[in-house]
């Protein structure tokens, strides 16, 4: 390996120092950067697509330059209204922890959004949005519970035997009953009866007029 000696005499490496200040560097550069750019507005409770009950403690950091209020709300996921419901808004910054309490029992189960507003000194307002919060109240969590296999247990079928009906001998029918007379009913013998009279009525009619007759004429 080669080595350098400077003018009071002590050896240097150059890849040694080349290393170490790399190490400096790498330890002292986020300090600074994280000194002149402060952190954006975040909510680390609830988190996008968790499912929520009761009354839930919203976690997360207002800490931005020129910090003068913040605001936390809510609105139902896909509402094309723009219609935010205030949850909590303060005039604190909260450099971590809990930023408000919302009660999910007061609103109506379902999917929504969840918002947080930080507005600074300058008129700027920066934003953090947790997209999907369930809440659950009054309906079944959508987690599926594992359950165990079923056994399965082959039951043979029965064996099915044919019955044959047995040989049953045929009711007669019954005699059908005589229909009573029409007594508007005219038979044949009755209409020869009516027509011979008739006609022997005509023919004593016919004697008598000519009986008539004759006695005038003598």
């Amino acid at each position: 390996m080669r080595t350098w000696s400077d003018t009071r005499g002590h050896l240097v490496i150059p890849g040694l120092v080349a290393g170490l200040g790399l190490i400096v560097l790498a330890l002292v550069a986020p300090r600074l950067v994280s000194a002149q750019t402060p952190l954006p507005p975040y909510i680390t409770v609830p988190q996008h697509g968790e499912t929520v009950q009761g009354t839930v403690d919203i976690t997360g950091s207002t800490e931005v330059a020129g910090f003068t209020s913040y605001i936390v709300d809510f609105t139902y996921q896909g509402d094309q209204t723009r219609t935010w419901f205030v949850i909590q808004s303060s005039a604190q910054s909260v450099p971590g922890g809990v930023l408000g309490r919302w009660d999910t029992s007061q609103i109506t189960d379902g999917d929504y959004r969840l918002r947080l507003r930080v507005f600074t000194a300058g008129g700027e307002s920066k934003r953090f949005i947790v997209e999907s919060v369930r809440v659950r109240n009054y309906t079944p969590l959508d987690t599926a519970t594992p359950s165990e296999s079923p056994t399965l247990t082959s039951t043979p079928l029965p064996t099915a035997t044919a019955t044959l009906a047995p040989t049953g001998t045929a009711a007669p029918y019954p005699t059908p009953l005589p229909l009573p007379g029409n007594p508007a009913e005219v038979k044949p013998r009755q209409i020869t009866a009516y027509v011979s009279k008739g006609a022997l009525a005509a023919v004593v009619l016919f004697a008598i007029f000519g009986l008539f007759v004759r006695l005038r004429r003598s």
